[in-house]
């Protein structure tokens, strides 16, 4: 992982952690993109996962603005609902913080780490 990955998830992190609550933009940019159905999937998220999407949807709107081919309705709903799955996981946002330190800065021990888990899960 290079530095400007690195730099680019810890402001990811302070971002999400210091700054959850959803603005009335960002309500807005949800129900524009999201029917009610992906909306309750949406809302049941962590409001940790909930902004980070956010924040994704952003990035991509920033980057690509209207250069391309993609639908970007489409883009935007994948953006938001890209970490939907998390529900289901019951992975607490501290654990995923140590999962990621660990893929940065020693992926050897997170890849055996993460063996040696599916292992005893299955």
């Amino acid at each position: 992982m290079n530095l400007t990955k690195i730099r680019s998830n810890i402001k990811s992190f302070f971002l999400a952690m210091f700054n959850s609550t959803l603005t009335d933009e960002d309500v807005v940019f949800i129900r524009e993109y999201l029917n009610k159905s992906e909306q309750v999937l949406f809302y049941r998220m962590t409001q940790f996962d909930q902004k980070h999407s956010l924040l994704v949807s952003y990035t991509i709107r920033d980057m690509i603005g209207k250069r391309t081919k993609v639908r970007l309705e489409k883009l935007y709903k994948a953006a938001l609902l890209h970490d939907v799955g998390k529900v289901f996981l019951k992975v607490s946002v501290w654990d995923r913080v140590t999962q990621t330190l660990c893929f940065a800065l020693l992926r050897p021990l997170a890849n055996y780490l993460a063996d040696r888990g599916a292992a005893d899960q299955a």
